[in-house]
């Protein structure tokens, strides 16, 4: 098995959107109702987020896709992992890591950041800071 991770580039999203949503719809699911699967894809066409695919190319699989945000604050820049979704989580979970750190070193950002549950707790040396609350108003 060869996992490879994949940093898409704006101009070949549309064309492996159909293979990927399922996996961020599925992430979708857990998020407020704030985004479609079409909002995802114009995030990525607009360079307002970053598509990533892990696949294993010796068995031409495709196991997971997430979406990262690069914010910047007045005091740091932060890549934010927003959605993450896939199989077979724990044939991959490093690689996917490892190549986000080294992008997100890359972008010069400070911090690596991602929301989710607590079973995907994954970056080595990640620390919990908080605790995200919604609170829904209509």
């Amino acid at each position: 098995m060869s996992i490879e991770v994949i940093w898409v580039n704006k101009e070949d999203a549309e064309r492996i959107w159909t293979k990927v949503e399922p996996y961020l719809v599925s992430a979708l699911k857990r998020w407020l109702p704030v985004y479609f699967s079409c909002d995802l894809l114009e995030m990525v066409k607009k360079d307002e987020a970053q598509l990533w695919i892990v696949t294993d190319n010796d068995e031409e699989k495709l196991y997971g896709a997430a979406l990262t945000q690069i914010v910047v604050y007045p005091r740091g820049k932060i890549m934010n992992v927003f959605l993450l979704g896939g199989r077979d989580w724990k044939k991959w979970k490093n690689d996917i890591s490892s190549a986000m750190e080294r992008f997100a070193y890359d972008q010069k950002c400070d911090f690596l950041q991602s929301l989710g549950r607590r079973g995907w707790s994954y970056f080595e040396g990640a620390f919990e800071s908080g605790v995200i609350l919604n609170k829904v108003l209509t």
